[in-house]
């Protein structure tokens, strides 16, 4: 069903573009929280249960976590440093003055445990980001054919 003209972009937007879309921004959204919850919470899980405090920390190497996106989200601006410290409070710099993640050891802090447990306590399974794609498709599916029906009974603007 016709829902807009655009003389700008040159083409028609239908109900079923705009369908696939949220279909589409769902699954990207379950992406996104699967991605935080089994990978980056790995990470926080182990260092909640064996790194708390700063005489507990250990580098990335001893955790068994020394992969490139880790760093990319340890890093000075990274997400995770909201809740995972640094000994001495900053990154370490190699000479030619990029952080040193070889060194760097990583520790929660006790002030901060509790929020990280709530945020990243559970694992998220496969199977469960399986049935949630699954199920954004099918909602897609029945809305693509479901919602021209229903808009149907809408009187003509």
């Amino acid at each position: 069903m016709l829902l807009s003209t655009s003389p700008y972009l040159g083409h028609i937007i239908t109900t079923e573009v705009v369908v696939w879309g949220i279909v589409v921004g769902a699954m990207l959204a379950f992406t996104v929280y699967f991605f935080q919850m089994r990978v980056l919470g790995s990470l926080v899980r182990e260092l909640c249960a064996s790194c708390v405090g700063e005489e507990n920390a250990k580098t990335l190497s001893e955790l068994g976590k020394n992969k490139t996106f880790y760093r990319h989200f340890l890093g000075e601006s990274g997400i995770l440093r909201r809740i995972i410290s640094v000994v001495g409070g900053e990154l370490p710099k190699n000479s030619e003055g990029a952080c040193d993640f070889e060194s760097a050891r990583f520790y929660i802090s006790a002030d901060k445990l509790e929020i990280a447990e709530k945020r990243y306590s559970k694992d998220v399974k496969i199977y469960m980001y399986i049935i949630g794609i699954v199920a954004c498709v099918a909602v897609g599916v029945a809305m693509h054919f479901a919602l021209p029906w229903i808009l149907g009974f809408l009187p003509e603007v």
